[in-house]
């Protein structure tokens, strides 16, 4: 009679199947033979690299590998201590591939990235990789997420004391100055802005909006002959440029475009008056230009315009 088993019963596995199963994941790109210690991530992912390059490039590194840490036996390979991190696979092999001396750096293309690697660089002191996060903060990152951006580092200089204040500038500057509808943000950009931080930028950029408009009211351009008989109290050409001119800052252009020839030419040349050129080229208009743009310059790089700064004394704060 031959045995029967229970169908419910679970058979011990194979050797090669405990095999499998206790096998580690192991990160390809860090998988050095020769390396001198493991990290392992907060999803089991074993990161097998050299104690120099982390010590070289982190404090933290060098004082926690100072520190004895038990061997073990991994897949019959290597005898290696074993670090634990509570950073994701995806995190530490971005770190990793900072500190080592490789082509092929990690290219971050989301705000929640930078915030991740921020943390992780941040909480190891790693120069290297907080400078490589820094230069990553240029204009065409800032000004695709801005909000995004603004609210991570406002978040992170409050709950991790990292201070990045021409990046957080930088995005400040841009929603502030640009056509940006903070009335409307996006929603994916709001997860660390707080409700104070959205307000201020509100009120600031209407500010701002108010103190434009006042650098461009009318202060006594003289008049052409045609608009002085025809009892206009302005040359026509005034507020056609003006008009266009605040469309265009409001759009995100620079002070130097609304005040370049061609852009005022085009608003003298508009108008139904033949003689408006004679106005535009007048001495007086081109010194009240000039006045104009330089205050307006000012406002666009600092925050403040002489008189107008009690309104704006904190647009530009970090």
């Amino acid at each position: 009679m031959g045995i029967t088993k229970d169908s419910n019963a679970r058979e011990a596995n194979t050797p090669d199947e405990r095999s499998f199963e206790s096998s580690p994941k192991i990160s390809k790109r860090f998988s050095s033979p020769k390396a001198d210690i493991i990290l392992r991530s907060s999803d089991d992912v074993e990161f097998r690299v050299h104690r120099l390059f982390l010590a070289e490039a982190s404090t933290v590194f060098r004082d926690m590998l100072e520190i004895p840490q038990a061997q073990t036996q991994s897949a019959g390979e290597l005898s290696l201590p074993i670090v634990d991190v509570t950073e994701s696979e995806e995190v530490l092999d971005a770190l990793l591939r900072w500190i080592y001396p490789w082509a092929g750096k990690p290219k971050v293309t989301a705000v929640a990235q930078m915030e991740s690697y921020l943390v992780a660089a941040s909480k190891y002191d790693i120069a290297v990789v907080l400078e490589a996060l820094a230069e990553g903060l240029k204009p065409e990152f800032v000004e695709k997420h801005p909000l995004g951006v603004y609210g991570m580092l406002r978040w992170l200089q409050i709950t991790h004391q990292i201070h990045m204040p021409e990046a957080v500038s930088m995005a400040r500057k841009h929603m502030i100055r640009s056509s940006f509808d903070l009335m409307n943000p996006p929603p994916s950009e709001l997860n660390r802005l707080s409700a104070v931080d959205l307000l201020d930028l509100i009120k600031t950029k209407q500010a701002f909006r108010q103190v434009v408009e006042e650098i461009f009211t009318f202060n006594g351009i003289p008049r052409c002959n045609t608009c002085r008989k025809a009892g206009e109290s302005t040359p026509l050409w005034w507020p056609k440029y003006r008009s266009n001119a605040l469309a265009a800052l409001v759009e995100g252009n620079l002070p130097d475009f609304v005040f370049s020839r061609s852009f005022m030419i085009a608003a003298v040349r508009s108008v139904d008056c033949e003689d408006c050129d004679g106005s535009f080229s007048n001495a007086h208009s081109q010194n009240y230009l000039i006045l104009m743009k330089t205050k307006l310059l000012y406002l666009w790089e600092n925050g403040t315009g002489g008189v107008y700064g009690a309104k704006l004394s904190d647009w530009n704060r970090t």
